[in-house]
């Protein structure tokens, strides 16, 4: 068994800790104790042993979690292996465990969504990048999208997107001529994703690639300014074969 431990742990979210100790001598019908000071950011499995044996190895689980409610701050306190008899006895020396909490960065918040896969793994720097697409979406699209069709509308796609954040909005033929290749890319998306066979819907696909192509503030204001140098403009709608 560890010496001690010590973790942090934010508000709403869960760590597990597994840690192991061999056992000194014969015991029966014992529990582990969480002392009241740690129960609120604590909990160990299992709670209880109804044997254990001498120089058996045990593993006991520790999970730490924290409430969006809960104080901020500081708590030690110790984990003890007890009897569950009227004794009372406590066997071995008890465990400190030290648990810090903290509220966490909107940037750690994202880091622990990635992590746990709830949401893409991204690049969030600063620069909006160049024309192609960046290497994160396409490392999403080929994840994401595996038939070759779907994935070529999916490119082509994102292709769009990522010209009309880094173009020159000021150029209004050239936003025009971008414009008429969104409009392409999205008659294409369409051709490629039958939703009556069960994929996605194209509409779905593209609000999905809007997104992680907008996902940082300089990226999403520069696409609303593609969409600001298009008032007042009038575009049809594509015919025919418009993949690339």
């Amino acid at each position: 068994m560890p010496v001690s431990v010590t973790q942090k742990v934010a508000t709403g979210q869960t760590i597990t800790v597994p840690i192991t100790f061999t056992v000194s001598e014969n015991i029966s019908d014992s529990v582990v104790n969480v002392v009241p000071t740690l129960a609120p950011f604590v909990t160990v499995s299992p709670t209880s042993f109804a044997s254990m044996s001498k120089n058996q190895t045990v593993t006991l689980t520790l999970t730490f979690s924290a409430a969006t409610s809960s104080p901020i701050g500081t708590f030690d306190g110790t984990i003890q292996l007890k009897s569950n008899g009227k004794s009372n006895a406590t066997f071995a020396k008890p465990l400190p465990v030290t648990v810090t909490t903290f509220v966490m960065t909107p940037e750690q918040k994202i880091q622990l969504l990635e992590d746990r896969g709830e949401i893409p793994k991204l690049d969030r720097s600063p620069e909006i990048q160049g024309p192609d697409i960046r290497d994160d979406v396409d490392v999403y699209i080929a994840t994401h999208y595996t038939s070759p069709p779907q994935r070529a509308a999916a490119e082509q796609l994102a292709r769009t997107l990522q010209a009309a954040i880094v173009m020159d909005k000021t150029n209004l033929a050239a936003v025009k001529a971008e414009s008429l290749k969104s409009s392409r890319a999205v008659h294409c998306a369409f051709s490629r994703f039958d939703v009556s066979a069960g994929m996605k819907h194209p509409a779905a696909v593209g609000a999905e690639l809007e997104s992680i192509s907008t996902n940082t503030k300089a990226r999403l204001l520069a696409y609303l300014a593609f969409s600001k140098a298009l008032d007042g403009t009038v575009s049809s709608t594509p015919e025919g074969d418009t993949c690339e």
